[in-house]
């Protein structure tokens, strides 16, 4: 379902009544939603909650999306706005943990894992240091892959206003390297430019 023309026909279908057919929605998002809550520091069970509540707004809510828009831009503001009240509600500070690449952790020996939990420690530090919005950006862009309109969209700004907060993000994150002294370089290539 990647092109964007069969998934606005897969909405029209379940908004006519055929909806069973929202399992394929879930099948598509559901890694991501909850991912995007795992990286935003949750934990599982908050995650998997939130990520069942997206899903139940998003179908309770069909009829209000913009079929003109793509689903994903309006699935993750339903996730992030969901998260918003989240916080709201339990004014829970958010600590970020580091994604894990869970088929590289079979082939670490001890003092590679090590480096690695060492590593992704002082990535949590860095990115805790930045504010939320662009935490936010941050992991939407890299670790969602999305693009730059695809953000605006879902966090209502411009997509100027995310290009100079990603850009902020990053020289923040540089010069937060700079003062620690720490050699993160390579780790912060995965943030490109």
């Amino acid at each position: 379902m990647d092109n964007f023309t069969d998934e606005k026909k897969l909405i029209l279908e379940i908004m006519n009544g055929e909806i069973d057919k929202f399992s394929i929605i879930i099948d598509q998002y559901q890694n991501r939603i909850f991912s995007y809550f795992i990286k935003m520091g949750m934990n599982y069970s908050d995650a998997q909650e939130l990520t069942q509540e997206t899903f139940f707004k998003a179908y309770t809510k069909l009829d209000q999306h913009n079929l003109s828009k793509k689903f994903s831009t309006w699935l993750f503001s339903i996730a992030i706005n969901l998260m918003r009240d989240f916080q709201r509600k339990q004014k829970w500070m958010l600590k970020l943990p580091f994604a894990v690449n869970e088929n590289v952790a079979d082939y670490r020996t001890p003092e590679s894992e090590f480096i690695y939990e060492d590593q992704k420690k002082s990535i949590m530090n860095l990115l805790n240091v930045l504010p939320m919005k662009k935490k936010q950006i941050l992991i939407l862009r890299y670790l969602g892959e999305l693009s730059y309109q695809e953000i605006a969209d879902i966090l209502q700004i411009s997509s100027m206003k995310v290009r100079n907060e990603l850009f902020s993000a990053k020289k923040k994150l540089r010069s937060t390297i700079q003062e620690k002294g720490d050699d993160l370089n390579e780790m912060l290539r995965n943030f490109g430019d």
